[in-house]
């Protein structure tokens, strides 16, 4: 006999967290949620054979309770996936070291000499079961401290570490000194216990471990559902873009040569004594282990929105101060200071130093990575409005003066050439970064986002466009730009999303920078793609709705014009249909043919990004910064700080343009900031940290990892060969799990099965398969086709009383906005009456709006599911698999049906079902 099921492996899954939710029948029995949609024989017959397949890993019971803080010595080493705060529990202490240390304080006419004793102390801390991927933060008292004030040693956890030279010289060099191989650790250095009122400091950790298990054997690139976001991403955008010397490798200080004050360190803010960008680098290779291409932005700012009066100007931070900073023949006396707010603080950072950025480029050739170089206008003006709103004002946008004024702007006038701008034009700006790094890069952005710009045009007499004068000079900068690179390296332009495809005009529509497209100096076409994904007002986004997203919806079956949806009449001015577009020939509205031909170029998406907010994907354009005038969150959101939708987007993004990665070759993700985590955003130096929550940046963000390996390590560590495990279905990802007690594996999978909501059958060859809910099919099936046994009926049902159906959930959880708390969350469905209660612990980190969703989830399910059934069919249905969804007649009601349970008998096979949804057939006939 075969049995296929959802039942418990290793135990009855309906008497842990996960049978009844996960079922979620959510029939309520005391404190447990049952679930028996089998019969009791059907457990016995094959309860054994699941215990012989599902060992118990020793890494908890039963999960009643959720704590994060040691209790006491002896306490079971964590074991942690994703990440998490962790207790630091101490395992050595190393002998005190007191130290006097005189101090003088005078009052009036006398002096006091007083002495003070500091004490120091080494300590060393467990942290988890290893071996880990990195630490973050460190608190005391919840407090986060710099760990540049301390000297440590972080140990990974590997089954090769050696032991601590600290501890063994304690040990007077011992060759008994522990290595502690398999746990993590931290080595603390002479603490000053001063700063701590005497006592000794107990730590806690951010600290984030991978699964210690490869998905190769699973899955390949191209199904890449068991891959982390971050490695799936292969080319990154590298800001700020400012600030004098942050990009380079080199430390360098601040001083003044005038003063005796010390000179304080301006890029080194971590505690490996290395520059910023040295330490981010390192953290970008080990977040993303694929990454082949990066993309540093370098900053010149534009003075003035009226392209008439706008400079393209390189600034300073301060004049009176070194280090020495020299960009283009800028040098730190002659430039111009970047403004101030009103409480005093720069509006951003000093254009980076051109050394500085020769020598970081040079960094990156030696990590192996190529290099597109990003030159961008910051606007230093009031508000900090985008450098898309540079336009000719209408006053003087006449065709005597317009092409005047762009030649102002691009060249410093017309008198100057493209390749011998006037110093202060834009073309001076790309030229001066195009000369500087010949040789050293692979692909150079000649410019981006200049939307108002590349949509000015001039008119014939009779009215009619005539030409895009913006275009013309972007083709010549291409030109200039090839001429001093080379063939060797790739050029193109940036565009908006909303720029690269036509304008609208009085007149009509034209494909405005075709000319620039197909011009021979651009190789690529490239696109800053944050094109609207969604248009919803829930927040439990999924992977397949982002994906959907990028073929149909706004500005692919619809527009906006005014607030007002409309169809498009016309498939070529579809501007999310990135595929029509490339694969077409272009008509203006005049009837004119454009030079693009069809698949002339790749495209690259030279930004593509979404910000961690609430509904990014509504507008993934759209950030929150406080200073500018076109802050705002995405449509709809609440302005709550979301990890996981960012991740959810970059990866279904990621995962949709694979299968059309001969048409865009390239996506770079924006962005990765050059100063490290969590130094930035915790330190107060920079002011924009405030922005980090809910910004583009991807530092410290994309820390979850796949839930597909983290099953996969959990089953290993049962004994279980990971050939006879298949996790291919599942593609969730999980911020972090807890585990600090004993708890069975079952325990704790069945935990994650009440967050993410999937199955688990087995086969006749003890394979084990986790699957995702909702595995459609066409079947449909009549009772008349059921198989009549013993005189009982052809369907079997059993309705849930209403009073025994769950209405109210507690769940507690680790808080991942709030500094990894516990916290808890009550959810009623407030349309029934009825109140069965469950309280629910789950030792994941995760945010409160997540939560608020597997609430909602659980107790939807649980009140849609809630008949169950049971029938037998013929051996010629041996097709069905467990969590298949199937309809199913009964006279003249449909009830659409998920399978839980099969057992095979002969020829015929025994179905266990529950309702998934009703609909009445009568009713929809009288309809």
């Amino acid at each position: 006999m075969l049995i296929k099921s959802l039942g418990s492996l290793g135990g009855y899954i309906g008497k842990s967290l996960g049978g009844g939710m996960l079922s979620t029948i959510g029939r309520f029995t005391g404190r447990t949620i049952g679930n028996y949609l089998e019969s009791e024989k059907v457990h016995q017959n094959h309860e054994e054979h699941n215990k012989k397949v599902f060992e118990y890993y020793h890494i908890g019971k039963q999960i009643h309770s959720l704590k994060t803080v040691p209790e006491a010595y002896g306490d079971y080493i964590p074991l942690i996936f994703g990440t998490v705060k962790l207790h630091g529990a101490i395992i050595w202490i190393g002998n005190f070291n007191i130290k006097k240390e005189a101090t003088s304080i005078t009052k009036q006419s006398s002096t006091h000499n007083y002495e003070h004793n500091i004490n120091y102390v080494s300590i060393g801390f467990a942290l988890c079961e290893g071996p880990i991927t990195k630490i973050g933060k460190i608190w005391h008292n919840n407090q986060v401290i710099n760990d540049l004030d301390y000297e440590y040693t972080l140990y990974y956890g590997t089954e090769t570490q050696e032991p601590d030279p600290l501890i063994t010289a304690a040990q007077n060099n011992s060759n008994c000194t522990p290595a502690f191989r398999g746990l993590a650790y931290i080595v603390f250095k002479n603490i000053n216990l001063n700063d701590f009122n005497n006592k000794i400091p107990i730590f806690s950790f951010e600290v984030t471990r991978n699964p210690n298990i490869t998905l190769d054997c699973h899955t390949t690139l191209q199904n890449a559902n068991s891959y982390n976001t971050a490695d799936m991403i292969q080319s990154i955008v590298i800001i700020p873009g400012s600030g004098e010397f942050t990009l380079d490798p080199q430390i360098q200080y601040k001083y003044n040569s005038n003063s005796k004050s010390p000179s304080v360190a301006v890029n080194c803010h971590n505690n490996f004594n290395l520059a910023n960008s040295v330490v981010s680098l390192n953290q970008l290779l080990n977040t993303c282990n694929n990454i082949k291409w990066t993309a540093p932005v370098v900053c010149w700012f534009g003075t003035n929105l009226d392209a008439n009066k706008c400079k393209i100007i390189p600034k300073v931070e301060y004049h009176n101060y070194g280090p020495n900073w020299q960009v283009a023949d800028y040098i730190r006396n002659n430039a111009q200071l970047v403004s101030r707010d009103l409480t005093g603080n720069l509006k951003y950072g000093g254009s980076i130093d051109d050394q500085s950025l020769l020598r970081y480029l040079a960094l990156l050739k030696n990590k192996k990575l190529k290099i597109m170089l990003y030159p961008i206008i910051m606007m230093d003006t009031n508000g900090k409005p985008w450098r898309g709103n540079i336009h000719v004002p209408q006053y003087s946008a006449s065709a005597l003066n317009l092409d005047n004024i762009i030649a102002t702007f691009f060249r410093g006038g017309k008198e100057y050439t493209a390749i011998n701008p006037k110093k202060g034009s834009y073309n001076y700006f790309i030229l001066h970064y195009a000369k500087l790094v010949a040789g050293k890069v692979d692909a150079f952005i000649i410019g981006s986002e200049l939307k108002k710009l590349t949509s000015t045009y001039n008119r014939f007499s009779n009215n009619a466009v005539e030409k895009f004068p913006a275009v013309s000079e972007l083709i010549e900068l291409a030109k200039a730009v090839k001429s001093i690179l080379g063939k060797q390296v790739l050029v193109s332009y940036a565009a908006d999303w909303s720029e690269y495809h036509h304008i609208d005009t009085n007149d009509g529509y034209y494909y405005h920078l075709d000319p620039l497209w197909a011009c021979d100096t651009i190789d690529f076409v490239g696109i800053d793609a944050y094109f609207p994904l969604t248009h919803t007002q829930d927040s439990n986004i999924t992977i397949e709705e982002i994906k959907h997203g990028w073929e149909s919806g706004e500005g692919y079956d619809y527009y906006f014009d005014n607030n007002q949806l409309k169809q498009f009449n016309n498939i070529d001015l579809a501007w999310k249909n990135i595929k029509h577009w490339w694969s077409k020939y272009h008509t203006n509205s005049d009837g004119k043919q454009t030079m693009w031909i069809p698949k002339m170029k790749p495209i690259w998406f030279t930004e593509f990004g979404v910000p961690s907010v609430d509904k990014a994907t509504n507008q993934p354009n759209i950030f929150f910064a406080p200073d500018s005038k076109d802050q705002q969150y995405p449509k709809y959101s609440t302005g709550a700080v979301d990890f996981l939708i960012q991740s959810k987007a970059i990866k279904a993004s990621l995962e949709y343009w694979q299968q059309y990665s001969n048409m865009v070759e390239n996506i770079f993700l924006w962005a990765w900031d050059a100063r490290p985590y969590p130094t930035w955003p915790t330190n107060p130096y920079w002011k924009d940290r405030e922005l980090w929550p809910t910004g583009h940046w991807i530092n410290g963000k994309l820390t979850s990892i796949n839930l597909a390996a983290m099953i996969l390590e959990l089953c290993t560590k049962s004994g279980i060969d990971s050939s006879k495990v298949d996790v291919t279905s599942i593609d969730d990802e999980v911020a972090g799990l807890l585990i600090t007690k004993n708890h069975k594996t079952i325990d704790v999978i069945n935990m994650l099965r009440c967050c993410y909501f999937f199955d688990i059958k087995t086969s006749a060859i003890n394979k084990i398969s986790f699957m995702k809910r909702n595995h459609k099919t066409n079947l449909q099936l009549s009772a008349r086709q059921c198989i009549i046994e013993s005189n009982q009926a052809s369907v079997n049902h059993t309705i849930i009383a209403k009073n025994q159906i769950l209405n109210n959930i507690n769940l507690k959880f680790i808080d991942s906005n709030n500094s990894y708390c516990l916290a808890s969350f009550n959810y009623t469905l407030e349309q029934e009456n009825y109140s069965q209660q469950y309280n629910l612990n789950l030792p994941i980190v995760t945010s409160l709006q997540n939560v608020q969703n597997i609430c909602q989830t659980i107790l939807k399910n649980a009140n849609a599911e809630n008949i169950l059934f049971s029938f037998i069919l013929p051996i010629s249905y041996a097709y069905l698999e467990v969590s298949d969804i199937i309809t199913l007649i009964i006279e003249d009601m449909k009830f659409i049906i998920r399978i839980t349970n099969i057992k095979y008998s002969q020829l015929i096979i025994i179905i266990a079902a529950v309702t998934s949804n009703i609909v009445s057939t009568a009713a929809k006939t009288s309809k």
